[in-house]
C-alpha cells in the first residue's frame, strides 16, 4: 500500500468527501467552512468555495451535471444553508487557458 496524495483543509479537520461520477475530482468539506474541489490527475486544489458561515457537514457531486467540463457540488452547513456550487473546467474547455470559473448559489432557511 502506498498514499498517492494527501489533502489537507486550511484549519480543522475535513468533515465530509465525495469523489466525482468519472473519478477526476474530490471534493470536501469540512471545519473550515469551505468546499474545495481537488484534482486527482494534478494533485491540486482547483476550486475553494466560501459560502457557509459555519462547519461544512456534507458534500456531493450532482450526478446529472457531471461531465467535462461541468460539475456541480452541493453542500451543506452546519449554518443550515445549502449552496450550489457550479464548476467549469476551463482548462479541458479552452486549452490555453488553465483558469476556472466557479459559482455559487446559496439558499438559507431561516
Amino acid at each position: 500500500q502506498e498514499l498517492v496524495v494527501g489533502f489537507k483543509p486550511w484549519f480543522g479537520s475535513l468533515t465530509c468527501v465525495d469523489w466525482s461520477p468519472d473519478g477526476r475530482f474530490l471534493v470536501t468539506g469540512g471545519e473550515d467552512d469551505a468546499v474545495c474541489l481537488w484534482s486527482l490527475e494534478n494533485k491540486k486544489l482547483v476550486m475553494r468555495g466560501v459560502g457557509h458561515g459555519s462547519w461544512v457537514s456534507s458534500v456531493c457531486f450532482d450526478p446529472r451535471v457531471c461531465q467535462p467540463p461541468s460539475y456541480r457540488v452541493i453542500s451543506v452547513g452546519e449554518d443550515a444553508r445549502i449552496c450550489l456550487w457550479e464548476y467549469i473546467d476551463v482548462q479541458r474547455k479552452n486549452k490555453q487557458n488553465d483558469d476556472f470559473d466557479m459559482n455559487a448559489i446559496t439558499s438559507e432557511h431561516r
